[in-house]
């Protein structure tokens, strides 16, 4: 049985301790550091990147906000689902925790039954996006949109879609852009291998309210950014018509996918309301995050 690591850094032993035996009764696999220079040091040597990483904030030499810029620059932790654990519970401290873009920002005093709600939540969601990533792996279509993409300008790498999911018919595309870099089969083709590789997670009765994933899509050496919605229907089994948009780009950082998260929230209530909509305006809205 797998059991999921967490890296856990704190500069006060006593607590440090308390979170790792709470964890480890909780069938978690821990490792402890004792502030964030020793914790840099462990993740460089560490065969298996952690699952989800726990930090303080107020640590010396390495506070947590600069402890989290280096994992979010570093290519190969920059996924890795990161929670500030701290004593700092101003507004104006939490605000800048998550504008940094770490996953949670929990303030001490806390209950422990809430931490470890959190704790799993997030490890879920890092594991859905591995098993979608694995299905996707195995998919010969998305060769097409590697190959495309290869001798295109950087701006034209970066791919916006929607999909539609019907109970009868499946995933259709509903738009995309741009339109002028790959032909429509070919858009097809990747948004329906996207989104049934996402169905994996879902069941039939899953209410897709604004859920969204990060993906790295190894093979292809992209990133993708899924965000799932849904509208009331009652003509559908589980009463609600459920749709995916998509954004398929060389590289997509944590920070970045905050921002684009706003605007895929803005097309998604066009798409509720039924309103036309100009996707290559939220598309160039998406080129300007990317590229700025």
């Amino acid at each position: 049985m797998h059991h999921s690591l967490i890296l856990v850094v704190e500069d006060n032993m006593d607590i440090l301790k308390n979170l790792k035996i709470t964890l480890e009764s909780s069938n978690y696999n821990v490792i402890t550091a004792l502030g964030a220079e020793k914790a840099l040091k462990e993740l460089s040597t560490m065969d298996k990147v952690p699952d989800l990483i726990l930090s303080d904030i107020m640590m010396p030499v390495i506070d947590g906000y600069e402890f989290f810029l280096k994992i979010s620059s570093n290519p190969t932790w920059n996924s890795i689902p990161f929670i500030f654990l701290s004593a700092k519970s101003s507004p104006d401290d939490v605000r800048l925790g998550k504008l940094l873009g770490a996953d949670d920002y929990i303030t001490k005093p806390f209950q422990m039954e809430d931490l470890l709600a959190v704790i799993k939540g997030k490890i879920r969601r890092n594991e859905h996006a591995k098993l979608i990533n694995n299905e996707l792996n195995k998919s010969s279509i998305l060769t097409s949109l590697k190959k495309a993409s290869k001798s295109e300008p950087k701006k034209l790498d970066i791919l916006l879609f929607i999909v539609y999911w019907d109970e009868e018919y499946g995933p259709t595309l509903k738009d995309y852009c741009p339109k002028d870099v790959i032909d429509k089969p070919t858009i097809e083709k990747i948004s329906e291998e996207v989104f049934n590789s996402s169905r994996l997670i879902f069941n039939d009765n899953t209410k897709l309210k604004g859920e969204t994933i990060l993906l790295d899509m190894h093979y292809l050496k992209k990133r993708g950014y899924l965000f799932f919605d849904s509208y009331p229907d009652d003509t559908k089994n589980a009463k609600e018509f459920p749709y995916m948009i998509g954004v398929i780009s060389p590289s997509i950082t944590y920070l970045q996918s905050l921002s684009i998260k706003k605007v895929l929230n803005n097309l998604s209530m066009c798409v509720k309301r039924e309103e036309k909509n100009n996707i290559s305006y939220f598309w160039q809205n998406i080129v300007n995050i990317l590229l700025e």
